[in-house]
């Protein structure tokens, strides 16, 4: 079991930092594409090694504040914005080989180890809740090894471990958790009883209403689908006040992950399998569902949702497509191109239905380039994504991404980065003036934290 910290009780500790505050290319809330005539864009390449002196310039002309994060060994796969000024990322301790979550604050300069331990951080299951009088609020956030899962609870005030799988109702009477094999659990917070809620045994995923009244969750039926794709799924909701079930008339079969759209009335669900990645939205008040795609995992379908408008954005290769809460289309917009020689437009892009060929340039001859990494910005008024390779492959032109910065319905995009780097994270300020990213260095271990300001 790891060894967990609390914010306040930490000692802390000194970040090894390269800084840079870099003014000339502050950008504006609908910014010019950068110019790179004076500069020679860096291509990072499989074989390619760039030392830090070279790599630091590269950041200086791409970014208006950066640090390089300490351990080395930081991994690509989590950064949270706290605060503006405080972030959460997760790395391997280069002597002790545990895995760490370590937090940095901005204004401080300085860093500390919150947990360490020998498990896997599950990094899709951190939440960040704020509490109401208190200092900040609480992270929280499950582990595993060898088949078992901790949950921990971090805040400044408190340490404390918790049931991985623990979902606190709105009203913070209950906790609903899941119990391998023995369904959906209930737990008092006044006095810690539990009580067995749902009967199915692979009953998973509650997700309270907002008023904590009810949770609909994905109900087992006993039927397995077969091809490792476990129990068929359908949905159900579970009253607390009369500990009822009623299982509701969805499809049943492989639900994979559901999701909040709009809070009590509609789900967004993953239902695709294998290779195929399908998306839909659920009516929980017209029981109607909508699937929006379902799709090759090859072919460069992704989503984002904006909670601010309540719309979701789905790209699909050579369009967005903004939906309402409900799952009806609203507005197409074409991806943005001609930004250098790679992100031109493929002439002959959907001239044929018996062959495929690539929206942009580089993704012929079998590279694989498009549009990744989408979030919109908390006030919901910009999203910002990467263009660049997706994974990688003997056949990519280029490796790496830059940075775009467009409206939220994916109008009026614009560069916000002049290279191709190795972006492994992009986020939002809790502001929305900034978005930060971990770019990494070219065969390095070396991670940077580095900040675009948009004012």
């Amino acid at each position: 079991m790891g060894l967990v910290k609390s914010f306040g009780v930490i000692g802390v500790l000194s970040l090894s930092l390269i800084a840079c505050q870099n003014t000339p290319q502050q950008a504006s809330m609908s910014p010019s594409p950068l110019s790179s005539d004076s500069v020679k864009e860096l291509q990072p390449s499989a074989s390619a090694s760039v030392s830090v002196q070279d790599f630091v310039e590269v950041l200086s002309r791409n970014f208006d504040h950066f640090v390089k994060l300490s351990p080395t060994g930081v991994s690509p796969d989590y950064l949270m914005a706290l605060t503006d000024t405080e972030f959460l990322y997760i790395a391997i301790d280069p002597v002790s080989r545990q895995n760490q979550l370590w937090t940095y604050e901005s204004e401080e300069d300085k860093s500390a180890v919150l947990w360490e331990g020998n498990e896997q951080i599950d990094v899709n299951s951190f939440r960040y809740v704020k509490v109401e009088g208190e200092d900040g609020g609480t992270v929280r956030f499950s582990t595993y090894l060898d088949g078992t899962s901790n949950g921990y609870a971090i805040s400044r005030q408190s340490i404390r471990e918790t049931d991985p799988y623990e979902q606190l109702s709105p009203d913070k009477t209950w906790s609903a958790i899941v119990k391998a094999d023995q369904g959906i659990w209930g737990v008092e917070q006044k006095t810690g009883k539990q009580e067995r809620w749902t009967q199915g045994n692979q009953d998973r995923q509650p997700l309270w209403f907002p008023d904590g009244s009810q949770f609909v969750y994905l109900a087992s039926t006993g039927v397995q689908l077969g091809d490792g794709a476990g129990e068929a799924t359908t949905l159900a909701i579970f009253d607390v006040e009369s500990r009822k079930t009623k299982k509701l008339s969805f499809e049943e079969g492989f639900w994979g992950g559901i999701r909040w759209l709009t809070p009590g009335k509609t789900i967004l669900a993953d239902n695709g399998f294998d290779d195929v990645i399908g998306l839909k939205v659920v009516n929980l008040y017209t029981n109607q569902e909508k699937q929006i795609y379902m799709d090759d995992i090859s072919n460069y379908s992704n989503h984002a949702y904006n909670p601010i408008l309540k719309q979701l954005l789905v790209s699909t290769e050579g369009q967005f497509v903004i939906y309402d809460e409900d799952g009806n289309a609203l507005i197409e917009q074409p991806w943005g191109d001609g930004w250098d020689e790679y992100s031109r437009k493929n002439p002959d892009f959907g001239k044929s239905k018996e062959s495929y060929e690539p929206f942009y340039g580089a993704g012929e001859d079998g590279g694989w380039y498009g549009l990744h990494s989408f979030a919109f910005s908390p006030d919901g008024k910009y999203l910002a994504y990467s263009i660049g390779t997706m994974g990688s492959s003997i056949y990519d032109k280029v490796q790496g991404s830059k940075v775009i910065l467009s409206l939220a319905d994916g109008s009026n995009p614009k560069l916000l980065t002049n290279d191709y780097l190795d972006i492994r994270r992009l986020q939002w300020l809790p502001s929305s003036h900034q978005v930060i990213i971990l770019v990494g260095r070219p065969n390095s271990d070396d991670t940077y934290l580095a900040w675009i300001n948009l004012e």
